[in-house]
């Protein structure tokens, strides 16, 4: 900035640049930190949603599963809605951090140590490489009821099949302690 005249600020082209910057960085920041007004922030592992008559909205984040000998990464997370009944499906999509790369798959099984929970149909999101992985992100549907099933043990080992290929996954002693907590927190409210 510079002034010819007391009183009388001039403001240069680079001096413009720089303060429309910074209000640009300062809003976009303020708009990122703002929730929806019907979302809160319900747990450290989830977060619920006001979905209007058709009941409240869950979303469980990404929890690791880990296969311990190529270190290779599963990463899914669940949205479901639920009032009263167990009559509605969620949605497990499911990103893999993967060596190779998996173009497709062709079902996904959740195994809790108990009982398998098996999907064929597994739906593609995308596929893309990810400094030395390949990350590819499927879709699958389950029942409420089967969610229920799936929380009642901690034990989860999910399983990738893709062109004859197998894909293994298991919770780590981490992962253990949030479904847990989520069974707690969540899936009782199914019973």
């Amino acid at each position: 900035m510079t002034s010819n005249r007391p009183g009388k600020i001039i403001i240069t082209s680079k001096t413009y640049l720089l303060l429309v910057t910074a209000l640009s960085w300062l809003l976009l920041g303020a708009c990122l930190s703002i929730k929806p007004g019907n979302s809160t922030s319900s747990g450290k592992y989830y977060e619920t949603f006001f979905a209007g008559e058709t009941g409240t909205q869950y979303y469980i984040k990404p929890i690791r599963f880990v296969n311990q000998s190529t270190k290779e990464e599963a990463w899914p997370d669940i949205t479901f809605r639920f009032k009263n009944v167990l009559k509605d499906s969620a949605i497990i999509n499911i990103s893999l951090l993967n060596i190779g790369l998996l173009k497709s798959a062709d079902s996904i099984v959740i195994n809790n140590g108990k009982k398998a929970f098996a999907s064929k149909e597994v739906k593609t999101l995308f596929t893309e490489k990810n400094k030395k992985f390949f990350h590819s992100r499927f879709s699958v549907k389950y029942s409420l009821l089967n969610i229920n099933d799936m929380f009642s043990n901690k034990d989860w080992v999910i399983t990738v099949f893709s062109n004859q290929q197998k894909f293994e996954y298991a919770a780590t002693k981490k992962t253990k302690k949030i479904i847990h907590k989520l069974n707690e927190d969540v899936v009782v409210l199914f019973r």
